[in-house]
């Protein structure tokens, strides 16, 4: 600590964390999984209170992802299968993830258990995680004040596809912050040399490697294997990738300057991000920038972590004087605590305890200095992808995030698939065109992290070659969904809606100023993987600054493909606002002239 910030680590753990700068930040971090449990009174628990003279903590849920046992010794093989049964129910509440909370009665009591009990229990449990085909990401002990133990195991689902888990981390902040640098180091391993030369595989276009910015949405993977281990992806090792690798998180490097402000709100409400990380240079840059991005994370309720970046180039006083304001915006837009990480076991925390407060990483991408800490929080992350998606049992749906056109592949379009399942030679509905129209379609081939494969289900981003449409009828925001349901599109949608960044009473005299000019109100709107300018009409013309608004949009240019419960952001100028889609008004409708 040090720098006026509350941390997530224990006093115990401040030496690990202050060598944690080796260069060699993709080497391999240990887990408590790898050793015995010793006695590590201070190690923090995400679930087990800090306190060590603590006798009790919260009841055992009768549903969801948490399993309390005393003890498992001398367990017969009756009770193994019963206890495969309850752990296979446990990681199914839990979207494939599960804790088990050791040493603690059904009632919450610490009651605690020797070395000895503690070990065999551990045992116990990998035997029965490798029946329901689980691994053990970490085993976290902590030795209580009677001399007993208590411990918490974190456990996650091991699929037979060969990657299981998948994350999105969308990155925002300043055009000096060193985004696209950091992206960069992560997925190639390399340190940056001081100018700039880890973020050139990222530019798209031209004008971005010679101006040094980002003006469009970049994307990067960076791989895990089942330890945890980082695997990255290079085109001579692409089986040892696919082989190894069992979970995959998609760095997604967005504009930093005010006129790309559009295509950055749109990586954030378009790519359906499990975590925005806010990045900040540690050399006092000006906070007031990434205000509006905090407001539609607030409004989308997105995970968020902040990354501190050019701490070699950043003396003591700054540095700290950039902490505490990102701790007073923080306070002020979100209402939350920036907790400072500093340690390997703090990133475990970190990564658990969503409401404890916003992690704040602090990182050189010119030295290394705490990569690793950074990796092993994205890889204990976890996905909040398989709860946004409908029903993996419902008929196919996929959006369409971005759309190119390759010379021997034709048309191709990448995206995540929010329901069901689509093979290769599938033959879906493809739209809406800009007659709000669906066309067939047959799916060729698919690719998946850049290695080819047969399926793609629910949850998992993906990209498809596609015949029987030209490439100027694939656009982003369109669908892929399955023959058996038609989709329909629309011009116009309600929402109910809040108001949640203005300027005074701007958005009120902006949309009286064009009743006058008899234009109706615009605004820019995103819904999932559209955005589109819009008219919006408040109903009953009410135009407060308050939520429980019921207002409708109406699309400028052509119809768009909308699911109610959808999230929407709009913006007008220095105005945002944020809700949900309680109706669509599907076609046929005459449309805006």
């Amino acid at each position: 600590a040090g720098v006026g910030l509350p941390t997530v680590t224990s006093s115990s753990s401040a030496a690990a964390g202050a060598a944690a700068g080796s260069n060699n930040h993709h080497a391999r971090t240990r887990s408590w999984s790898e050793g015995t449990p010793g006695p590590t009174d201070s190690t923090p628990l995400s679930l087990i209170p800090d306190n060590p003279g603590a006798t009790h903590m919260q009841p055992e849920p009768q549903e969801g992802a948490v399993e309390y046992k005393l003890k498992l010794t001398n367990v017969a093989a009756v009770r193994l299968d019963h206890l495969a049964t309850q752990m296979n129910w446990r990681l199914h509440e839990g979207g494939g993830e599960a804790h088990y909370v050791l040493g603690v009665g059904d009632d919450g009591s610490l009651s605690g258990i020797t070395r000895a009990e503690l070990d065999e229990t551990l045992t116990n449990l990998r035997t029965i995680a490798r029946r329901v085909s689980a691994q053990v990401l970490a085993v976290r002990p902590r030795h209580l004040r009677s001399g007993r133990y208590v411990a918490e195991m974190h456990l996650r689902r091991v699929h037979e596809q060969l990657v299981s888990h998948e994350s999105r981390v969308a990155l925002v902040g300043r055009e000096d912050a060193g985004k696209s640098t950091l992206v960069g180091v992560l997925t190639t391993g390399d340190n940056d040399n001081g100018r700039g030369r880890a973020r050139l595989d990222l530019f798209r276009h031209h004008h971005e490697i010679k101006s040094g910015q980002t003006s469009s949405i970049s994307q990067d993977i960076v791989g895990f294997d089942e330890e945890g281990k980082v695997c990255l992806w290079r085109p001579h090792t692409l089986d040892d990738f696919r082989l190894r690798v069992r979970k995959v998180v998609t760095l997604l490097d967005s504009p930093g300057h005010r006129k790309y402000m559009n295509t950055t709100v749109f990586g954030m409400t378009g790519y359906d991000a499990d975590c925005v990380a806010i990045t900040v240079a540690a050399n006092g840059e000006p906070l007031e920038a990434i205000k509006e991005h905090l407001y539609v994370i607030k409004a989308l309720a997105l995970r968020v972590i902040v990354i501190v970046t050019k701490i070699d180039q950043s003396s003591r006083a700054v540095l700290t004087s950039t902490l505490q304001n990102i701790s007073a915006l923080l306070q002020t837009a979100l209402d939350r605590k920036a907790l400072l990480v500093t340690s390997e076991e703090s990133v475990g925390v970190a990564a658990s305890e969503d409401d404890r407060g916003v992690p704040v990483f602090l990182v050189s991408s010119v030295t290394g200095k705490n990569l690793d800490l950074l990796l092993r929080y994205f890889f204990l992350m976890k996905s909040t992808t398989p709860e946004k998606v409908v029903d993996p049992t419902q008929p196919a749906l996929f959006q369409v995030e971005a759309s190119y056109s390759i010379a021997e592949a034709g048309p191709v379009v990448a995206g995540l698939m929010l329901q069901g399942e689509i093979h290769v030679e599938t033959p879906v509905w493809l739209g809406p065109t800009s007659q709000g129209d669906f066309v067939q379609v047959r799916v060729k081939s698919i690719h998946r992290n850049r290695v080819a494969c047969h399926s793609v289900q629910a949850g998992q981003g993906a990209s498809f070659s596609v015949e029987g449409v030209p490439r100027d009828a694939v656009r982003r925001g369109q669908i892929l969904s399955a023959l058996e349901v038609k989709p329909q599109a629309c011009f116009s949608f309600e929402a109910e809606i809040e108001v949640v960044y203005h300027s005074g009473d701007k958005l009120k005299m902006k949309q009286t100023q064009r009743r006058k000019k008899k234009n109706p109100p615009m605004v820019l709107v995103y819904v999932g993987c559209v955005y589109q300018t819009a008219e919006m009409h408040l109903e009953h013309g009410r135009e407060r600054q308050a939520g429980g608004i019921i207002a409708s949009f109406r699309f400028h240019k052509r119809p768009e493909y909308v699911r109610v419960g959808c999230p929407v952001v709009f913006r007008d100028g220095a105005t945002q606002g944020s809700g949900r889609v309680v109706r669509v008004h599907e076609l046929p409708l005459v449309p805006p002239e």
